[in-house]
């Protein structure tokens, strides 16, 4: 399966994790279990409650972490439940790619043994953390309407940032859809320990 294909699976097949506030509020999640690989998606602001987390400064970058370590916890569940999981694959949408590091830094402290890939897709970067590969698609602007945001001075980025799709407007190329298309025929390039 390519990149675009495995995360469309997951988003239509995966088992949902609901975070508070439940339902489109709060941080929503899919995974898979694959053999040895657990695939998650992490999914972007789609409420006004996420949308006004967003805009008040200093509560943004605090739900993130919060959210995370939440999100990470109830993984931890899955994989204690599933000890042939090895791999970790997180894709993280918009604001769940800076989510995603969290998750990653929280299952990094509790399973040693365990391989984590983070991809980003949305130009969005983690407050805490860095993310493996970060997919922005051209005109993906989101993220910089909150301009007081430390990420925002972030210089330091370690991943690999590639860019994607032609240039649309930003509510066409920010949705999950449209980078699922653009990712659609891109080869998996992760080896799996």
């Amino acid at each position: 399966m390519t990149v675009g294909q495995k995360i469309n699976w997951v988003r239509s097949q995966g088992s949902k994790i609901d975070l508070w506030p439940k339902g489109s509020a709060g941080v929503e999640a899919k995974y898979v279990i694959d053999d040895s690989i657990l695939y998650l998606l992490i999914y972007g602001t789609d409420s006004r409650f996420d949308w006004i987390l967003h805009f008040l400064p200093g509560w943004d970058a605090m739900a993130e972490i919060l959210y995370g370590a939440v999100l990470s916890n109830q993984l931890a569940v899955k994989i204690n439940e599933c000890p042939k999981i090895r791999n970790v694959v997180i894709y993280g949408h918009s604001w769940g790619g800076a989510i995603a590091p969290i998750v990653e830094d929280c299952l990094r402290n509790t399973f040693k043994s365990l391989w984590i890939y983070t991809i980003g897709l949305g130009p969005k970067m983690p407050v805490v953390g860095t993310l493996l590969y970060r997919f922005i698609h051209r005109g993906d602007i989101v993220p910089y309407l909150t301009p007081w945001r430390v990420w925002f001075r972030k210089l330091v980025f370690k991943g690999f940032k590639i860019r994607i799709g032609r240039w649309k407007p930003f509510w066409k190329a920010h949705v999950l859809g449209a980078y699922i298309q653009e990712l659609w025929n891109v080869i998996d390039f992760i080896e799996y320990h």
